[in-house]
């Protein structure tokens, strides 16, 4: 039987955060119940998050890079297609991939680059 990512998270809807609590990380569990954060999020847009009840919440988590831009934001979400779809090698550590030069100088256009660099050889050593 195929693999149906959908069909499996659909089925198990209810046990998200039971199952996370009592097999994962039971403290963790614990401490996002207690800022809160229980409510199990079924669905998640741009600056929203839907959860279970139907209600809909403005999604203020913003510690994360890619939220910054609104979830599943479409030209992040066609560029992570993209990048799935040309089976690139992602060795992160052991490579140099095309597109972290290119970043580097679009980052540098954008600051001191000269910062940047000293930064960089600090973090290295």
């Amino acid at each position: 039987m195929p693999f149906d990512f959908n069909t499996l998270t659909r089925d198990h809807r209810g046990m998200a955060f039971g199952g996370y609590e009592a097999h994962a990380n039971p403290r963790f569990a614990a401490a996002v119940k207690t800022i809160g954060f229980s409510r199990i999020s079924w669905r998640a847009r741009h600056c929203c998050c839907h959860v279970e009840a139907g209600r809909q919440y403005l999604d203020m988590l913003c510690g994360y890079g890619v939220f910054n831009v609104g979830r599943y934001h479409p030209a992040v979400k066609q560029a992570m297609i993209d990048f799935m779809n040309a089976d690139k090698s992602s060795l992160v550590q052991m490579e140099i991939p095309v597109l972290r030069g290119m970043l580097a100088r679009a980052f540098g256009q954008r600051t001191d680059q000269a910062r940047v660099r000293a930064t960089d050889r600090v973090a290295i050593e």
